[in-house]
């Protein structure tokens, strides 16, 4: 999931969720700057590039939530990433006390 940011929230139809956004980007029906972005971001990993880790936090029901990342996650999804992702993955106990949560 995306953190609780407006763009994000938005940009994903309120769901949060990255699979969302990543099927837009296939329909062009997301604005031209994050889309080119993201776009951007898979032509690096289509070239074999590495990309830093992205970095989540542990949500409710199993999900994890972006800090950092939003558009390699997005990118990764949307071309069907099959090889691993590298995540920095954090947790705690007041993690539903943050304000992006």
């Amino acid at each position: 999931m995306y953190a609780n940011s407006p763009p994000w929230v938005e940009l994903s139809d309120g769901t949060r969720l990255v699979k969302r956004l990543a099927e837009k980007l296939i329909g062009a029906a997301i604005p031209p700057g994050p889309a080119d972005h993201i776009r951007a971001v898979q032509t690096t990993l289509k070239d074999g590039k590495k990309l830093p880790e992205l970095i989540a936090a542990e949500g409710s029901n199993g999900m994890l939530i972006l800090i950092e990342g939003h558009c390699r996650a997005t990118a990764y999804v949307g071309l069907g990433w099959k090889e691993n992702i590298p995540v920095f993955l954090a947790s705690s106990s007041s993690m539903h006390r943050w304000h992006w949560y």
